[in-house]
């Protein structure tokens, strides 16, 4: 298998376990799935900010770097929300997820 499939299976098993994650946390409002949410949600923006700084088709430059950043950023701050409860810190993973999100989208569509 190559280094390329490799990773998109590893990226689908992350995102399914993390929907499944979603669904229980909804489904039986368990505190201790919310927080395996909550830690989810930090690898998920990790592993999006190690696609689009792995991808090759994307070019590098700013657009590339500030997407990354924006993941790597977004994950690592999750894990500080799951630690310390910040609503701050939330809001601003939040943000950077989505910025992400945006520098994603705009990098697909060159």
């Amino acid at each position: 298998m190559s280094s390329s499939m490799s990773n998109q299976r590893l990226g689908q098993v992350l995102l399914a376990g993390f929907l499944v994650l979603v669904v229980a946390s909804i489904l039986t409002g368990n505190a201790a799935i919310d927080t395996l949410v909550e830690v989810g949600f930090g690898f998920v923006a990790l592993y999006f900010g190690y696609t689009t700084y792995a991808n090759p088709r994307y070019p590098d430059g700013t657009a590339k770097t500030a997407t990354t950043a924006a993941f790597v950023l977004a994950g690592l701050g999750q894990f500080v929300v799951v630690v310390t409860g910040l609503t701050v810190v939330d809001l601003v993973t939040t943000v950077l997820f989505v910025g992400g999100f945006v520098g994603y989208v705009l990098l697909n569509r060159q």
